[in-house]
């Protein structure tokens, strides 16, 4: 529901295809799972983003598609969620 609102709110950010295959992805891993893959699908996003503008090989104000990272972060989501889960968890406990 969160990231529904998030893309309500910044049409730029992500478009509709990006949204649906959050949901369906959200159907198949779970609340706990999907929030994972959307901040791994950002945190990816970002990171190969970066490195691709120094080089100039992507441009700042031109669009990024942002369905691979979605796709790699639900991957991981997939096969190492708990254990990311965990660990994270265990920073706090």
């Amino acid at each position: 529901m969160i990231i529904f609102i998030v893309i309500l709110w910044n049409r730029r950010a992500m478009g509709a295809g990006d949204m649906k295959l959050m949901g369906v992805l959200g159907v198949v891993l779970g609340p706990s799972h999907i929030i994972l893959t959307f901040l791994l699908a950002c945190m990816t996003g970002a990171l190969i983003g970066g490195v691709l503008l120094l080089p100039g090989i992507v441009q700042r104000n031109k669009p990024f598609p942002f369905g691979p990272f979605i796709a790699l972060g639900a991957l991981l989501a997939y096969f190492w969620g708990d254990i990311i889960i965990e660990w994270y968890l265990s920073l706090f406990i």
